[in-house]
């Protein structure tokens, strides 16, 4: 009985610092792709410097093509152990 506990608290311990894991990953993303803003100094970020200002260059749609286009594909593939 406790076996089945721990395993699931376990599990949902991994889920947590996963999610946090990606959480970490996706600010990184959106501040290289689209820039930030700090102190009054605008860095640049990577598709603006070789794109230009565009309306698809907010960090937002940037983020959200990004989860599209690799989180999306990575959490879909079939688990490796049956």
């Amino acid at each position: 009985m406790s076996g089945g506990f721990g395993r699931t608290l376990l599990q949902a311990c991994i889920v947590i610092n996963n999610l946090g894991t990606l959480v970490v990953y996706m600010i990184i993303i959106g501040d290289v792709l689209s820039g930030t803003l700090s102190d009054g100094v605008h860095y640049s970020g990577v598709t603006e410097e070789w794109f230009g200002l565009h309306w698809w260059n907010s960090r937002s749609n940037l983020l959200f093509l990004t989860t599209l286009l690799v989180f999306a594909p990575l959490i879909s593939f079939k688990p490796l152990i049956h």
